[in-house]
């Protein structure tokens, strides 16, 4: 045989969304995926087996978190920009598209310098980036140009 498989788990955090019982998939009980208690156990078992590649991305504490995000920080000051000048025909080549390989290095990057955060295959790093991308976004959309936490209003438009 000689092949390895590549496999992830779905973890239910064992959350009540509140909303229909029927499309509830992060409960403990729900159909999709495994507990978080057993997610630790079968994810080191899976781990020893020779025929089986985990992949995703793994971070062992909050410390190995804040370290990934003030590296991801210091990379992307610092190094993208100029990864991104020396790769610029490139991305015109493929219309911005190799940006996000560039920013899928960046993640991969800073596994490499933080112990207890790591990113297994370039699949995982993308799907990484793009994840914190959607989160930097929603952020952005709370804080203002002030720096602040910002309330919007919402006034009814009436028509007639």
């Amino acid at each position: 045989m000689g092949r390895t498989a590549p496999v992830s788990f779905r973890v239910n955090p064992d959350v009540d969304p509140r909303t229909h019982p029927y499309i509830a998939t992060g409960l403990k009980d729900s159909k999709f995926g495994v507990g978080i208690d057993e997610a630790g156990h079968l994810y080191r078992h899976a781990a020893t087996l020779p025929s089986i590649a985990v992949r995703g991305i793994d971070i062992q504490g909050v410390t190995a978190l804040l370290f990934a995000a003030i590296t991801i920080g210091v990379l992307n000051a610092l190094v993208r920009p100029v990864i991104l000048i020396l790769t610029l025909p490139l991305n015109i080549l493929t219309l911005g598209l190799f940006t996000l390989v560039v920013n899928a290095g960046m993640l991969w990057m800073a596994s490499k310098v933080v112990i207890g955060f790591s990113v297994h295959g370039f699949w995982s790093a993308l799907g990484g980036w793009l994840l914190m991308s959607f989160f930097t976004f929603l952020i952005n959309l709370l804080i203002g140009e002030t720096g602040k936490i910002e309330i919007v209003h919402v006034r009814q438009v009436v028509r007639f």
